[in-house]
């Protein structure tokens, strides 16, 4: 299974309706995959934060209860990713892990800034075998579900 060993805590912004219309579907895309869903930050190797395609382009518009989620995963070195990188552990080759997909491409948008907008990212953000995503830099590009959908069917 492409997830098999991840743990994700999926963190859903309380002010965004949006946002709760992805979490089945992300939900789903997890368990197809062979990824666990855990509910504490402690379990997981991966925050994704879900955003609407309404999402916000500044953290000042986030609510602060998400804030705090999102400085706790960040402390417990748990990186906080955009539902692009369940997108492109889906796009990769059979010998990749998904542990080799570098989430600082994968930064939601709504905690970067507004001109950080990189959409064709190519292999740019797989790194080799013997690096470790959790431990780099978190940037990325702008993440939909309408992949995701497309990707199961």
């Amino acid at each position: 299974a492409v997830l098999s060993g991840a743990s994700i805590f999926l963190l859903v912004p309380t002010n965004s309706n949006a946002a709760d219309d992805m979490e089945a579907t992300v939900q789903h895309t997890i368990d197809a995959l062979g990824g666990q869903r855990v509910h504490t930050i402690k379990e997981a190797t991966h925050t994704i934060l879900l955003e609407g395609e309404d999402a916000a382009l500044s953290s000042r518009s986030i609510d602060e209860l998400t804030l705090e989620t999102v400085a706790k995963s960040q402390a417990a070195n748990v990186p906080v990713v955009g539902v692009s990188w369940i997108e492109r552990v889906l796009s990769l080759p059979p010998n990749r892990h998904w542990s080799q997909v570098d989430v600082a491409y994968h930064l939601p948008r709504v905690l970067r800034g507004a001109d950080d907008d990189r959409m064709d990212i190519d292999d740019a953000d797989i790194m080799p075998a013997s690096s470790d995503a959790s431990s780099q830099t978190r940037r990325g590009r702008r993440d939909s579900t309408a992949n995701l959908g497309a990707a199961l069917s």
